[in-house]
């Protein structure tokens, strides 16, 4: 350590330091008033402060907030996500997590047992879901390992945490799996009394095409004439219009990296495309930009005017079940499971990779239908 004049009267205490991120060597500098002993000693303790906290840098990774680290992984994870995923997240945030895990906890403070009360607080003592509830776990994990991966921190708290299914409940939720899906019985009804009304011709022609192909909704929205073959469509984007207007939708990517696919259609799943394609042209320009499943306002049907039809006369003909979109896409699967398709060529077609409740809905079907064989066997005799 050494002092130096400055021009104006005063002096530079100066002291070597290696630079943590560079391995170099550099200088650090402290003005003081005077060169006397004093002076000096006391800018010493100073200097040194000054030195310890450029190399230090656990303690200054240790001071950034879980506010600042969140932050700065949401710009990550808008640029890396579907809009549609990405935007739910704050939500999540400000609702679930931010209550317990406070914006000025510093990371290094953020605990297992701190996760632990969002946990508990969702789904052990509270009245969420176990999927949601894991779903915000998730989202915990990928903050705190995005800190990990920054080294602001040495390991992820959330590894240490588990949401553990309260048995009783996932019981009972398990035994409705029956409402997941529906019969062939009670989907024949429900589609002949849709083409029975003449205003709900788009709404039957678009729910046996869903239940035909296991699309989801935003897939089949997203379907334009340029992705019909004559005798497949090609699966390559959904309709994304979250907190906007129908006619603001953009055509984004697929939920995930599996759900782009090729699915072959039935028959009658071909004659409902080109019955769509007759009554588009008589009313609209048919090009192969356009999309295929058009309302009256030229824009394609959103899920909220579908859904809100469906309920209605699904439950008018007493269907009792929740009737949304959705179902269909469970529906094919059943049919299929049903038939003894194999499971992984199911999931290939609906474009899931990973699917809870396929499997479910698969291992439920199949069972019935042995439940069917060995009845039928003990009626023998």
């Amino acid at each position: 350590m050494w002092v130096e004049p400055k021009i104006n009267g005063k002096f530079s205490l100066k002291e070597r330091y290696i630079d943590p991120n560079t391995g170099k060597t550099r200088k650090a500098t402290l003005t003081i008033e005077k060169d006397t002993p004093q002076a000096i000693n006391k800018g010493r303790v100073a200097l040194l402060e000054k030195i310890n906290s450029l190399t230090n840098t656990e303690s200054r990774n240790n001071s950034k907030t879980f506010g600042e680290v969140y932050d700065e992984w949401f710009k990550y994870y808008k640029i890396q996500k579907k809009r549609t995923s990405w935007i739910k997240v704050p939500f999540m945030m400000d609702k679930h997590i931010l209550p317990y895990v406070r914006r000025e906890i510093l990371i290094d403070k953020v605990s297992s047992a701190l996760i632990m009360q969002v946990i508990d607080n969702m789904y052990t003592f509270g009245n969420y879901s176990l999927n949601y509830t894991k779903q915000t776990r998730t989202t915990l994990s990928a903050i705190l390992s995005f800190a990990v991966d920054k080294e602001y921190i040495k390991t992820n708290p959330v590894t240490k945490t588990k949401v553990m299914p309260k048995r009783e409940i996932e019981r009972q939720q398990r035994k409705k799996l029956n409402d997941k899906y529906l019969e062939k019985e009670e989907l024949h009804v429900l589609l002949d009394a849709l083409y029975a009304n003449p205003r709900h011709q788009l709404h039957a022609m678009i729910s046996e095409f869903l239940s035909l192909t296991g699309l989801r909704y935003g897939e089949l929205q997203a379907l334009q004439w340029k992705n019909f073959t004559g005798t497949s469509v090609n699966v390559e984007g959904t309709l994304d219009y979250t907190l906007s207007k129908i006619s603001d939708a953009v055509k984004t990517s697929t939920k995930n990296q599996s759900s782009e696919r090729v699915v072959d259609l039935p028959q009658k799943a071909i004659e409902i495309l080109y019955d769509i394609k007759v009554i588009n042209t008589m009313k609209y320009n048919v090009d192969s930009e356009n999309y295929i499943f058009l309302s009256t306002s030229k824009y394609p049907l959103t899920i909220h005017a579908f859904n809100s039809i469906i309920k209605q006369v699904a439950k008018n003909v007493g269907i009792t079940k929740t009737v949304t979109s959705h179902i269909f896409r469970h529906t094919h699967v059943s049919i299929l499971s049903e038939s003894n398709i194999p499971l992984k060529a199911i999931m290939e077609r609906v474009g899931h990779s990973d699917a809870n409740t396929t499997l479910q809905i698969y291992n439920h079907v199949t069972k019935k239908s042995r439940e069917i064989i060995t009845n039928a066997l003990d009626n023998i005799f």
